[in-house]
C-alpha cells in the first residue's frame, strides 16, 4: 500500500513538474528608451514564481541600452524587440496591437507588467482583448493559477485563483525584490510584425527633473513634505536632507492628452462642490440598449443610517486614533459631532484594532478629506494618516503626547487628556 501511494506522489510531482515548464510568461517592459524602469525588474522576479520560460518585450526607438540591460538580467530566456516610433511613450493604443500579436504567435500562458500608470492602463486593454479577467496589483504567487493581492485600500488579503486560459496581471513591485541584472544570457530577436495605425492619440514628449536622486517608487527612503512645510520654496530644505541620505521626494506630472474623448478621475478634495442652485437643466431618456449581463449581479446595498454629513464631503470631520482605547470611547466624538454638524473619521490604527469600521478610515490606503476644520483626537499623526487629510483648511489636534508628530501639521495644538477635553467640549456647545 505503502509503495502504492509513493508512486502517486511521485507522478503527481511529475506531473507539476511538467506543467511548470509549459507555462511562460510575458513580461511587458516599461522604460523611456535609454533605461529600464526599476519596477519591471521586481515583475521578472515575480514571473520566475510562475514558472516555466520568461520573456520580455522591449518595444520602443533606439532602445539598445534597455535591450542590453535586459540580456544581462538573470531568468530571462528570450528578449523580443519591437522599434519603431510608434511605440514611443509606450502609449496603450500602439502597444496593445503589438501584445495581441505576439501571443497569437508564443501562446504565452500569462501576460504580466508592473502596477504603475503604464501597466495599469495597458493590461486591461489587453485582458478585454483576450476575453480574460485582469488581475491587479499582486503582492505574491501561490502557484501559477494561484494570486494574491490586498483589497479593502489595503485592510484585507485576498487570494484569487484565476481559470482563464491566459492569466493577465500587474505586479505591485514593493512586494518581490528587483531581478539580479547580472548572470543573465538572454537571446534577442524581432517581436511580430503589427500595422499599427494610431490615430487616438500622439506622444508629444516627456520632461523629466533633473536629479540623482532615486526614482519614487523604488527608493529604499523617501522623505516627503506636507502642510507644515509652509511654501514651496520650504521643501529645499527636504531635497538637501534627501540629497544626504540617497531618497526620493513627490512629484505632480501635467499630462496632456489629444484623444477625441478624455476620460479621466477626479479627485474630490481638489475642487470645490458646484452649487446646487441656479441651473435649468434639461431631461431627457438615455438611449436604449439591450443589457445582457451574465457575468455579474447586484444583491442589495446595506448602508448605515446617520443624520451626519458624509466623510469626504463635510465641512467639519472629527477622527479619533488609537488614542480612543476602545470603539465604546468613541461615543464622545459621536456626541460632540452632532453638535458640531461633523462627520467622524478614524485613524488606521484605531480601524486595524477594531474600533470603527473600514469605511470610517481616513489616510493614503482610506478615504482623503480636506474639510474647513479637522479635528485629529488621539491620533499620533502617522504619514499615511497625513495624506489623507493634509489639505484640510484649518487643523486641531489633541493629544496627550507633547512630542505627537501630528502637533507638526497642526494649526492649533491642545496637549490634554481627550476623555477631559472633548465631554467638555461637548458641554460647553450644548450651552
Amino acid at each position: 500500500m505503502f509503495h502504492i501511494v509513493s508512486r502517486s506522489a511521485q507522478r503527481l510531482s511529475s506531473t507539476a513538474s511538467v506543467l511548470r515548464r509549459l507555462n511562460s510568461t510575458l513580461v511587458i517592459a516599461e522604460h523611456n528608451n535609454e533605461q529600464l524602469t526599476p519596477i519591471t525588474l521586481n515583475t521578472i522576479t515575480a514571473a520566475a514564481k510562475v514558472g516555466g520560460d520568461i520573456a520580455c518585450l522591449v518595444a520602443g526607438s533606439k532602445c539598445a541600452s534597455v535591450v542590453e540591460e535586459l540580456t544581462k538580467v538573470d531568468g530571462v530566456k528570450k528578449i523580443l524587440v519591437a522599434e519603431n516610433d510608434v511605440f514611443n511613450g509606450l502609449l496603450p493604443e500602439a502597444m496593445t496591437p503589438l501584445i495581441l500579436e505576439t501571443q497569437k504567435q508564443f501562446s504565452f500562458s500569462h501576460i504580466t507588467a508592473g502596477a504603475t500608470a503604464f501597466g495599469k492602463s495597458l493590461l486591461p486593454r489587453v485582458a478585454a482583448k483576450l476575453d480574460v479577467n485582469p488581475i491587479s496589483d499582486i503582492i505574491d504567487i501561490k502557484d501559477a493559477d494561484t494570486f494574491v493581492r490586498t483589497i479593502y485600500a489595503g485592510n484585507a488579503i485576498c487570494t484569487v485563483k484565476s481559470k482563464d486560459g491566459v492569466k493577465v496581471f500587474t505586479v505591485r513591485g514593493t512586494a518581490f525584490p528587483a531581478a539580479e541584472v547580472a548572470g543573465g544570457q538572454a537571446a534577442c530577436e524581432q517581436a511580430p510584425a503589427v500595422d499599427v495605425k494610431n490615430d487616438q492619440s500622439q506622444f508629444e514628449g516627456q520632461s523629466l527633473s533633473k536629479s540623482d536622486r532615486p526614482e519614487l517608487t523604488s527608493a529604499k527612503t523617501v522623505i516627503s513634505g506636507g502642510r507644515g512645510m509652509k511654501n514651496g520654496e520650504n521643501f529645499e530644505l527636504l531635497y538637501k536632507l534627501a540629497d544626504k541620505m540617497n531618497a526620493a521626494g513627490n512629484a505632480i506630472c501635467t499630462v496632456k492628452s489629444k484623444d477625441g474623448v478624455k476620460v479621466f478621475t477626479v479627485r474630490g478634495t481638489a475642487f470645490p462642490a458646484a452649487e446646487v442652485a441656479g441651473g435649468q437643466a434639461a431631461c431627457e431618456q438615455a438611449p436604449a440598449v439591450d443589457v445582457k449581463n451574465d457575468q455579474s449581479q447586484f444583491e442589495g446595498q446595506s448602508l448605515s443610517k446617520s443624520d451626519r454629513p458624509e466623510l469626504t464631503s463635510a465641512k467639519t470631520v472629527i477622527s479619533g486614533g488609537r488614542g480612543m482605547k476602545n470603539g465604546e470611547n468613541f461615543e464622545l466624538l459621536y456626541k460632540l459631532a452632532d453638535k458640531m454638524n461633523a462627520a467622524v473619521g478614524a485613524s488606521r490604527a484605531a480601524v486595524d484594532a477594531g474600533f470603527v469600521p473600514n469605511d470610517m478610515q481616513v489616510g493614503q490606503t482610506g478615504k482623503i478629506v480636506a474639510p474647513e476644520l479637522y479635528i485629529a483626537v488621539g491620533i499620533s499623526g502617522a504619514i499615511q494618516h497625513l495624506a489623507g487629510m493634509k489639505d484640510s483648511k484649518v487643523i486641531v489636534a489633541i493629544n496627550k503626547d507633547p512630542e505627537a508628530p501630528i502637533f507638526q501639521v497642526a494649526d492649533h495644538g491642545l496637549v490634554a487628556d481627550l476623555f477631559k477635553v472633548v465631554p467638555e467640549m461637548t458641554d460647553m456647545l450644548e450651552k
